[in-house]
């Protein structure tokens, strides 16, 4: 029950995120607890890409008043090639380098998104990341 509500978290963060800003891309497939996603203009250079997640990895994974913090991975050619070329295709991404930078975060909290307090994590995540990007 718990899993399943990570991921149940995890599919309404992803709606919220997705609806939040045009660059944030999803990563798709997922069916664990783990949100992967990117910030990619529509036809940017993969690199460019690559420079905006770290930033925003680099942002929310320092120590600081930030009550939330990503991992990163990346993601190379040619293990991952049906993949990349599909998600990268996606929003015409351009291939200029070996490895997309996905920042990644891990939903073990139940009540990430409860109804049961009057914390909304979700929102408030999607907020922060909202000014980060100057929305």
């Amino acid at each position: 029950m718990i899993l399943e509500r990570a991921i149940e978290n995890r599919d309404y963060l992803a709606k919220l995120l997705a609806e939040a800003h045009p660059d944030i891309r999803i990563a798709p497939h997922a069916d664990t607890n783990i949100i992967c996603f990117c910030l990619a203009k529509d036809g940017e250079l993969l690199s460019q890409s690559n420079e905006s997640s770290e930033a925003l990895y680099d942002a929310f994974s320092t120590r600081g008043e930030r009550p939330f913090y990503f991992s990163k991975t990346s993601l190379k050619w040619p293990a991952y090639t049906e993949y990349l070329n599909e998600f990268i295709s996606s929003w015409g991404g351009k291939r200029n380098c070996d490895a997309l930078v996905l920042v990644r975060m891990c939903l073990m909290n139940p009540f990430f998104g409860s109804k049961q307090t009057n914390l909304r994590y979700p929102e408030s995540l999607v907020e922060q990341i909202k000014s980060y990007l100057g929305c």
